[in-house]
């Protein structure tokens, strides 16, 4: 038949017992519908055998157009039309169309499993196998636009997704210290809520909620006399402070300053700190009221006396007065002196003060001095109270004594104090005096002298010198200091002289030898003075070889030691021996031939 063929075609002449084979082929877009043998179907074949021919046969194919399927779906909450299995020609365009329901939308479209999109409409397009389209629905979504401005919040916010026919609620949040100054919905006003919902929502919306700062009043007043700036209702924002600053006009001073009813003191400012509620402030005020300290010394009075309160600008006199005998010494206001004034005004008071008199007895002046070399205590103009007493006290200088005491002019003797009793008029005392000398008695015994000799008179602090002189064949054996012996020396001198003393010199025959009767021996003696023991030293050693000898005598003529000398250096012990002056005698074969001084410390 038509949109096919079969070969061989024809009257096909086949020998008798043999096979003849047919092809059938369908067109493009065609497949076999049916094979007709003898006009009987044979089926859908493609290719048929006659076996064994032994008589005559028809073979007759039929060709019908390829015919696929579209199997089309549907999700829940919408539609595909045609739906299910639908049967589409080879080569032919197949056309769905997808609906939602209400409220709802495409979701996706799958054609062979593949997204293609939303698409509310899909055709294919000269199909030439089968396939399969699926649409998915979802419910409309629509946004509600939440935004807030600065000092609160929105819950939720941003873009807040609502599914279709839902309602959505809002909750607007100031921080603290602010309130809701309005909401916003979809650009109109619907007032200051805190909540807003939107109702079965079906379209897109926005909602913007605005913040203001909570503002509190502050009722600032002043009394009379006074002000307060910043004055009457005041408004402050949540949290920040306001200071109010309160003046006395002249002449006045605040009293007092009440804070919401209670009393804060006399302020001058006063600052509300973090304000988070209404207050008042309320200033009082009262005239300057100044103190004068009024007060008097001992012996007399003033008047007023005491903390004395002056109004401002008003006058107050106050009025000295001296007890009997005594007068007004000074008065100070404000510490400083104005003079002995009976009375005192203050003139328009603007300020403390202070008033203080002080008061003095007559007094007399003793006029008390001193000559040369000592002291009056006290001395100069020496002021005395009337009919008190004043001792006065003599001193000299050290070396120095009292010469005379003149009162008034008058000598009163060589005193040490005086005392003028129940003085009632002016007095002079003056001193004198001289220095003192001391006596030193000089004497001496048989066998010289000493000079000065007697009482020698000798001024404090000087010094005097005596001097001993030996007779012929004597020499000094002592000298005495006030009954002590010091032993031999030439001279003494009292230094610094301040007391009495008693000086004597006494001598002894020198026992009848001249200090070198042998010049031609020379002896040394060392250590001279000496302590412990003392070297004689003989310088010729032929004089050793002539029988040398010692002698010590003392001042009496009392040989205490004696020996002979062996060697140019002969030590003689002097350790038990009282200092003192000693005698040694060099013997030249037992002939007096040398005579010589020894001192013993």
């Amino acid at each position: 038949g038509a949109n096919g063929s079969i070969s061989p075609s024809g009257n096909v002449n086949v020998n008798y017992g043999q096979n003849q084979t047919f092809t059938i082929t369908p067109n493009t877009g065609y497949e076999i519908a049916d094979v007709l043998v003898d006009g009987v179907s044979v089926g859908a074949l493609s290719t048929y055998t006659f076996v064994n021919v032994t008589a005559n046969h028809t073979i007759e194919a039929s060709f019908s157009i390829l015919t696929y399927t579209i199997n089309a779906t549907a999700g829940t909450n919408g539609s595909i039309s045609p739906s299910g299995n639908v049967n589409v020609n080879y080569g032919q365009n197949q056309t769905f169309t997808i609906t939602p329901n209400t409220g709802y939308e495409i979701a996706d479209v799958l054609v062979d499993g593949v997204s293609v999109g939303a698409l509310s409409t899909y055709t294919f397009v000269n199909v030439t196998a089968n396939h399969t389209i699926a649409a998915s629905f979802s419910i409309l979504t629509y946004t509600i636009n939440a935004s807030v401005g600065a000092n609160g919040s929105i819950s939720p916010s941003g873009n807040v997704n609502v599914n279709y026919g839902q309602n959505q609620t809002f909750t607007i949040t100031p921080n603290t210290g602010y309130e809701i100054a309005d909401v916003l919905v979809d650009g109109v006003s619907v007032g200051a809520f805190s909540t807003y919902t939107f109702v079965n929502v079906t379209a897109n919306h926005t909602i913007a909620p605005s913040f203001s700062i909570l503002t509190y009043t502050i009722n600032a007043s002043a009394g009379a006399n006074g002000s307060i700036t910043l004055s009457g209702n005041v408004n402050v924002n949540y949290g920040q402070n306001q200071t109010f600053t309160i003046t006395p006009n002249t002449g006045y001073e605040i009293a007092d300053v009440l804070v919401n009813g209670v009393s804060v003191g006399a302020l001058s400012t006063y600052t509300f700190v973090n304000v988070t509620a209404n207050h008042t402030i309320e200033a009082s005020f009262s005239i300057l009221t100044y103190s004068i300290n009024a007060s008097a010394g001992a012996n007399g009075s003033i008047s007023p006396s005491g903390n004395v309160n002056v109004n401002y600008s008003q006058n107050q006199t106050f009025t000295i007065t001296p007890d009997t005998g005594y007068e007004i010494n000074d008065v100070l206001i404000d510490g400083v002196s104005v003079g002995a004034l009976s009375t005192y005004t203050f003139v328009n008071v603007t300020a403390n003060h202070t008033i203080a008199a002080s008061f003095s007895i007559l007094t007399y002046t003793i006029n008390a001095s001193a000559g040369v070399n000592g002291s009056i205590s006290p001395s100069g103009n020496v002021n005395v109270n009337y009919g008190q007493n004043q001792t006065f006290t003599i001193t000299p200088n050290t070396g120095y004594a009292i010469a005379d005491v003149l009162v008034d002019g008058v000598s009163v003797g060589v005193l040490s104090t005086y005392i003028f009793e129940n003085v009632t008029a002016n007095h002079t005392i003056t001193a004198s005096f001289n220095i003192l000398t001391y006596t030193i008695n000089a004497s001496a015994g048989d066998g010289g002298s000493i000079s000065p000799e007697g009482n020698i008179t000798v001024p404090y602090g000087g010094n005097q010198l005596f001097s001993f002189t030996p007779d012929e064949n004597y020499i000094i054996s002592s000298v005495w200091i006030n009954g002590d012996s010091l032993g031999f020396m030439e001279n003494y001198t009292f230094v610094n002289v301040t007391a009495n003393h008693d000086i004597h010199v006494d001598f002894e025959l020198s026992i009848g030898l001249s200090d070198t009767p042998d010049n031609s021996l020379i002896v040394e003696l060392y250590p001279n003075p000496a302590h412990d023991q003392i070297t004689i030293k003989v310088q010729d050693n032929a004089a050793i070889k002539q029988n040398l000898s010692y002698k010590l005598f003392n001042l009496t003529g009392s040989i205490l030691t004696e020996g002979f000398i062996k060697s140019n250096s002969q030590i003689l012990s002097v350790s038990t021996l009282p200092a003192g002056v000693y005698l040694l005698m060099i013997y030249k074969n037992q002939t007096p031939a040398k005579a010589m001084k020894i001192i013993i410390h």
